[in-house]
């Protein structure tokens, strides 16, 4: 053995080894049972994300604009589309090497059969007259008919250029009597295309071939988010799952290849997301991304753990400790009362570096030890742990500084990382060399 009186690791050593059997239940019931019922409860961030401090002036004129003044009459509702021959959407960079929005191309999916015959005519008058309908918890009340949703439906144009022309709704020729609308001129001397074609409600190819002229359609409903105010991953999902609820109940009664699709639509280019539904979708995405990265983390702390050691034991009971160490984290976090927004998640995918840093350097030390478990026990606190201590001391004294930083990020991440190196300490110090204590490799075993 060694002389490992410095720093009381001898001391600790024993206190380790003598209560072994005690520690290791005592750390997964008092600690890690509430730190995954913690974890669990983390959710997207409900506020927007803050860069400054609440009392900072640049974060209140933030606050207010987001808040305060979120229904003001510049701040126009969000829309959804409910479009009809569409079935859906994708991209594809048009260089390998992607630089800019300009090498993002967009591929639209008609759909197969799609018609504007007499059966998608009356259909698309029978969703408009719906959406007048939808429920006032999801949509901006009309100005001009009490009790209706704000709308904008071709539709109702083309019907009354139809009746007003002598002819009958719905068009036995639907798509030469459109492209008769679309060219025709409105009161104003304006042509109709230039109202609803292209990017306002019907896509008409005036160049195509015959029965392939109406691309798609679609009519839009003012949903109660306005596009310049934050809404919560909460009220998002709600609103997307109406809209979706409707899109599914009407295309319960839609005629072949009519059945449509929905999509959100921010009203405002200044909004910093086009869609409030890809904003949803990024912050759900910030928790999966977040916790995979830090498991994944952890899986590789393992592969380098067993290659560095060749000692399938050591390298499961280092995992297993990092694995400990990311759920009481992430627990803490909560406690703290942290959501997972851009910050968090960043420090959530790093987690895993930083969780195994302790638990490598025991490892290492224990495993070249010839002693039995309780002589590599106390040989590798010994050896590592006043540096260990050292390393985790460092840590918590370079963290305090962010503490007290204006910018958000830095003083998060600052909280992050006292809160992490100090975890790691305890369970590295105490769990992992228990663990090791009871069932790490005896007398030499696994060093060579």
């Amino acid at each position: 053995g060694i002389n490992a009186e410095y720093m009381g690791e001898s001391t600790w050593a024993d206190f380790i080894i003598k209560f072994r059997l005690w520690i290791l239940p005592a750390f997964l019931l008092a600690i890690v049972a509430p730190a995954a019922y913690g974890a669990s409860q983390l959710q997207p961030a409900q506020s927007a994300d803050q860069n400054f401090p609440d009392d900072h002036k640049f974060q209140r004129i933030g606050d207010v604009m987001s808040t305060e003044f979120s229904a003001s009459n510049e701040d126009a509702p969000d829309q959804v589309n409910f479009v009809y021959g569409v079935s859906g959407l994708a991209t594809r960079l048009a260089s390998p090497i992607y630089t800019d929005l300009s090498a993002l191309e967009w591929e639209i999916a008609y759909t197969e059969g799609f018609s504007f015959n007499e059966a998608t005519q009356q259909y698309i008058l029978d969703n408009c007259e719906n959406a007048k309908g939808l429920s006032a918890d999801y949509v901006t009340a009309s100005t001009v008919e009490v009790g209706s949703a704000e709308t904008e439906c071709f539709i109702y144009d083309f019907k009354r250029w139809l009746e007003g022309s002598g002819n009958v709704f719905p068009s036995a020729t639907g798509e030469v009597d459109l492209g008769a609308w679309l060219s025709s001129d409105q009161a104003n001397g304006q042509k109709w295309a230039e109202k609803w074609n292209a990017g306002s409600g019907v896509g008409y190819c005036f160049g195509c071939d015959a029965g392939q002229r109406v691309k798609y359609v679609y009519h839009t409903v003012n949903t109660g988010m306005r596009s310049l105010s934050y809404q919560s991953p909460t009220v998002l999902k709600e609103n997307y799952d109406y809209y979706e609820g409707t899109k599914n109940t009407w295309n319960e009664s839609a005629p072949a290849g009519a059945t449509l699709i929905q999509v959100g639509q921010s009203s405002s280019a200044s909004s910093y997301y086009s869609s409030k539904w890809v904003w949803m979708d990024t912050q759900n995405v910030y928790i999966n991304s977040a916790v995979l990265g830090a498991f994944i983390g952890c899986g590789l702390a393992f592969v380098v753990i067993f290659l560095a050691t060749w000692n399938v034991v050591i390298a499961l009971s280092s995992a297993a400790t990092i694995a400990c160490i990311l759920v009481t984290v992430l627990g803490v976090l909560r406690a703290y009362g942290y959501e997972l927004g851009t910050i968090e998640s960043i420090c959530i995918t790093i987690l895993a570096g930083f969780s195994v840093d302790y638990v490598v350097h025991l490892a290492h030390s224990y495993n070249e030890s010839d002693e039995d478990r309780r002589g590599r026990t106390r040989e590798a606190l010994g050896i590592i742990g006043v540096s260990v201590f050292s390393g985790m001391l460092t840590s918590v004294l370079a963290s305090i500084p962010l503490f007290f930083t204006t910018i958000q990020f830095f003083g998060k991440f600052g909280v992050f990382l006292c809160t992490t190196v100090v975890i790691d300490y305890i369970w590295a110090k105490a769990f992992f060399m228990a663990g090791l204590a009871i069932i790490g490799p005896d007398g030499g075993a696994g060093k060579d």
